[in-house]
């Protein structure tokens, strides 16, 4: 049979647990154990587990009732196999744990994780506790069914013991421990026992070590406070301690001994165990408060055992001091010496003149009492430099209370008084430096006693630092309310860990009430866990006071302000008002010159024309006729100008290609601006579509053109240009326009500019800076009239001398524009087939001339003066084809409610709308339903025939 050398990665358990594999671990590989043999048979494996006597190696079913226990079960547990099937675990885990449920947490766990490690105290069946790690596994059958675990213990109280700081010679260690007067016990980071002294069992009733070790004594020696009141254990300063390493000196309370012995009232000090950087537990060492005993230094020497630097025994009678050799060299002493023995004399000649006294004095005590002796004092060493040491021991009387034997052990407590100095200092500087903070400064601990605290923090409180150090909020302040709200406050700043910086109405000690801003935040220790408060606060009192004046100051302010921007806005208005009656002034007066002017055209032609006609002398009189109808022209012109400036110009908006519209008026403006001057397009690739009226852009550009034209006298270059602009928040802002897409026409040329308050006016009605009789003053106000309506803006960029830029900008359309047709029956009136046309005008006047016009060409007309009427004609059955009405109609109903209800009975019927005046919204905003159309007054009786011979010959189309 071939030798296999491999760790078993899988084990038959065999007389083990007949049947039964454990998959992925197993006890033998978790010993590290390499076989170097044929594959195991049954009674190998159990052979191979048996021999593990290091190791407490046990097997139980899926409720943790024990089915297998080798020989390391036995001998470190103390029960055999046959006493143990069949019995739970808890049978070897202490009280507590198995109280707790701990044993099926640990199945538990194991089942879901497949396995698992732990350390923890057990309990032997003698009841001695000892310290092990295990190791859990999960065991499985063939078909991978969880039928049981098993569980793998090491007995390892030494080294747990070793981790708690307490390493080196065990007797040294015991004979220090034991020499001391006070009691000593040590705790773990869960406030189970890991050490104590001779001193410790005789106070508190304990018969041995092993009934302590191992146990958590705080609800058996500790658990009430002096008055009687129960004392959790979490607020007990060494679980704390323990816990979260801070230290505390605490007098005053009652330790309960075992042996019904009456409570023992100590003082105790607690520090915090710190084994390689890290935090082991705590230490705590007590005496009797009738004993005046000072236990710091004890507490260093539980810490750290290592620093004994030698051992004595002196035999009092025959003078002969025997030391090791630690001893000698500390004293620089001959060794030889020091094994053979010496007298004390030439011992204590070693030690630093100004000590030697004090210690002679503390040795002759020890010999006339006996008992325990304690002394520190600096010892000239071999380097010949003086370092402090503390020698502690026992002197031994004889029944008549001679001294007979005095040993003990030296320590080297250089570190701790240089460590103390340092400390102590340290303390000075922060003590110096708070006292230095104004206000109040301040730390706590987790549990919100404090731990310093400045001048300010004891005259806020009103109490010296003896009642408040080592107290909390609840235990000093006399308003308890006030206490838990701060205390409150001081728990949620620490568990969130986050500082906070709030106002607090306090009381002062004198009753006034106060104002403070105080600066909270946790307090964190190197690992980052927080341990603790630091907080400041300052009296505010006075500066709340202070706002408090200011706020009504304020008040009373806000509303003097209030009453002079009140008469401020009432002169504002007024100044409006003016200005308002002052332009409408200027735009009235400069109306009534222009049409005063066209008026005087009109009548005057019109009167020579009937008295030639009266006369008989017709002939001549075409140029009567011509003159009358070229000055209403120029009246009508006029009126759409102002209409233009003050954006209430009828459009008729449509999506238009700008470019393809400059290109189309390009020959016309370069006849306009005359051959003196020349014009350079430049249009934008791709330039974007704008939904405008063509006729009102195609009489702005040609505006524009001849200003420039009239700035450049001498000629000039003149270039219109397009572009797409995109325009943010900041560009549309300066442009006062909303963000998005716009297309702009600039218009640019050299002549001679104008001056910023030409500018600020240009847009004025009726401003102009041409000599009298070459310009309305109505052409640039036209066009920005024009662009707001159409939602865009008009800018003027000009310095003088260096010419003027002026650009429209346009929204976007998000469509393509549509190219024109050009009809020949647009230019020539057409026949009537005999439709009926109705007109709805409240102008008498118009109705009976659109009448004439339209049976003239051979249309049926019927009139009506109001909405009213036309309605009842529509609602009459008679035959229609063409609705024309007046925007603006009298009695409630407006043009366009007309034709809606017009449409809501006959909703194919054509449209015409006729305005000389209207609201933007009465026509739609500018987007007219299909089949309807708008003509604007004033208009020729050609353009009416034109417009309604178009829109009947659609129709009919349309029929057919």
């Amino acid at each position: 049979m071939p030798l296999l050398k491999r760790p078993c990665s899988r084990v038959d358990c065999g007389g083990l647990i007949p049947g039964i594999t454990t998959p992925n671990v197993d006890p033998v590989r978790s010993l590290n154990l390499t076989l170097d043999l044929p594959l195991p048979s049954t009674a190998l494996n159990r052979w191979i587990i048996d021999s593990a006597t290091d190791f407490a190696i046990i097997a139980t079913d899926r409720e943790g009732r024990v089915t297998a226990w080798n020989a390391g079960a036995r001998l470190i547990l103390g029960w055999s196999e046959e006493e143990m099937l069949g019995q739970t675990l808890a049978r070897i885990f202490t009280p507590e744990d198995a109280a707790s449920g701990r044993v099926d947490t640990e199945l538990h766990e194991a089942l879901i994780a497949g396995g698992g490690t732990d350390e923890r105290w057990y309990q032997r069946r003698s009841g001695e506790r000892f310290w092990a790690n295990c190791q859990i596994t999960v065991l499985r059958d063939d078909a991978d069914n969880a039928i049981g675990f098993v569980k793998v213990l090491r007995d390892r109280t030494e080294q747990k013991l070793a981790t708690e700081g307490l390493s080196g010679s065990q007797s040294n260690i015991r004979l220090l421990l034991d020499s001391m007067m006070e009691g000593f016990y040590a705790v773990d980071t869960e406030g189970v026992t890991t050490l104590c002294n001779a001193a410790f069992l005789r106070m508190m009733g304990f018969a041995r070590e092993e009934d302590v070790l191992g146990r958590k004594l705080h609800d058996t020696i500790h658990s009430k406070h002096p008055d009687g009141s129960h004392y959790p254990v979490t607020d007990c300063p060494i679980y704390t301690c323990a816990r979260n390493g801070i230290g505390a000196h605490v007098s005053n309370e009652l330790f309960f001994p075992v042996n019904g012995a009456p409570p023992l009232p100590v003082e105790y000090r607690v520090i915090p165990i710190i084994s390689g950087g890290e935090h082991r537990g705590a230490i705590c060492t007590f005496v009797p408060v009738a004993e005046e005993r000072n236990a710091s230094e004890r507490l260093k020497l539980a810490l750290d055992a290592g620093a004994i630097v030698g051992t004595w025994v002196w035999d009092v009678p025959a003078d002969s001091f025997i030391a090791d050799d630690r001893f000698a060299e500390s004293f620089g002493l001959s060794p030889e010496l020091c094994r053979s023995g010496l007298p004390l004399d030439q011992v204590t000649a070693s030690i630093h003149p100004e000590d030697r006294g004090r210690v002679g004095s503390a040795i002759e005590d020890a010999l006339a009492r006996g008992g325990p002796y304690c002394c520190e004092y600096r010892v000239l060493q071999s380097d010949g430099v003086y370092r402090w040491v503390e020698a502690n021991g026992r002197v031994e009387l004889d029944g008549e209370g001679r001294a007979l034997r005095f040993p003990g052990v030296l320590l080297d407590i250089e570190a701790g008084r240089v460590a103390e100095a340092e400390r102590d200092r340290v303390t000075a500087l922060l003590r110096t430096f708070t006292e230095a903070v104004p206000g109040v400064v301040y730390a706590k601990d987790r549990e919100g006693r404090f731990l310093i605290g400045n001048r300010g923090t004891t005259e806020l409180i009103g109490k010296p630092p003896a009642e408040y150090i080592g107290r909390t909020d609840l235990d000093v302040l006399d308003d308890r309310v006030e206490g838990e709200r701060i205390m409150a406050t001081d728990r949620r700043i620490m568990e969130s860990g986050v500082e906070e910086q709030a106002e607090e109405e306090v009381r002062l000690p004198d009753g006034r009430p106060a104002t403070w801003l105080s600066t909270k935040a946790p307090l964190f220790d190197d690992a980052g866990a927080v341990i603790g408060l630091v907080g400041s606060s300052v009296d505010v009192t006075a500066r709340k006071q202070a706002e408090a004046a200011v706020r009504e100051l304020n008040r009373t302010l806000e509303q003097r302000v209030a009453q002079a921007i009140d008469e401020r806005q009432q002169i504002e208005e007024a100044l409006r008002q003016s200005q308002k009656m002052e332009a409408v002034g200027q735009l009235t007066g400069g109306l009534a010159h222009d049409f005063n002017n066209l008026l005087t055209g009109m009548m005057g032609n019109l009167e020579l024309l009937q008295l030639r006609i009266a006369r008989g002398r017709l002939d001549d009189i075409d140029r009567f006729v011509l003159a009358a109808q070229g000055a209403g022209r120029r009246a009508a012109s006029l009126t759409q100008r102002l209409l233009a400036f003050s954006r209430r110009q009828t459009l008729d908006p449509k999506p238009t290609d700008v470019n393809r519209l400059i290109g189309g008026m390009e020959e016309l403006l370069r006849r306009t601006v005359g051959p003196g001057n020349t014009i350079e397009v430049v249009g934008a690739a791709g330039l974007w579509a704008a939904n405008i009226d063509a006729g009102q852009l195609e009489n702005a550009l040609l505006n524009l053109c001849i200003n420039a034209r009239d700035a450049m006298p001498d000629g000039g270059r003149l270039t219109i240009e397009t572009a797409n602009k995109w325009l943010d928040d900041r560009a549309a802002r300066e442009r006062d326009l909303s963000a998005g897409q716009y297309l702009s026409v600039c218009v640019t040329d050299t002549g001679t500019g104008m001056s910023p308050e030409t500018i600020e006016r240009a847009f004025e009605p009726f401003y102009t800076t041409k000599p009298i009789g070459q310009g309305t003053g109505l052409g640039l106000s036209m066009i920005y009239g024009f662009a707001r309506q159409s939602g865009g803006q008009v800018r003027i960029y000009s310095e003088v001398g260096s010419g003027s830029t002026i650009c429209i900008y346009l929204p976007r359309h998000h469509g393509d524009a549509p190219v024109a047709e050009i009809e020949e029956a647009s230019t020539r009136r057409d026949s009537a087939h005999g439709q009926t046309v109705l007109i709805v005008d409240d102008e008498a006047t118009i109705r009976h001339l659109v009448d004439e016009v339209l049976e003239d060409l051979g249309y049926t007309v019927i009139g009506a003066a109001d909405g009213a009427a036309g309605l009842k004609v529509l609602q009459s059955g008679a035959r229609i084809e063409l609705l024309i009405t007046d925007v603006g109609l009298p009695n409630g109903m407006n043009g366009r409610q007309v034709a809606d209800a017009a449409r809501s009975l006959r909703p194919n019927l054509k449209v015409l709308f006729i305005t000389g005046y209207a609201e933007n919204a009465a026509v739609g905003n500018g987007h007219l339903e299909p089949g309807m159309e708008l003509l604007t007054k004033p208009f020729t009786m050609e353009a009416l025939g034109i417009k309604v011979g178009e829109m009947l010959r659609r129709s009919d189309a349309e029929k057919r």
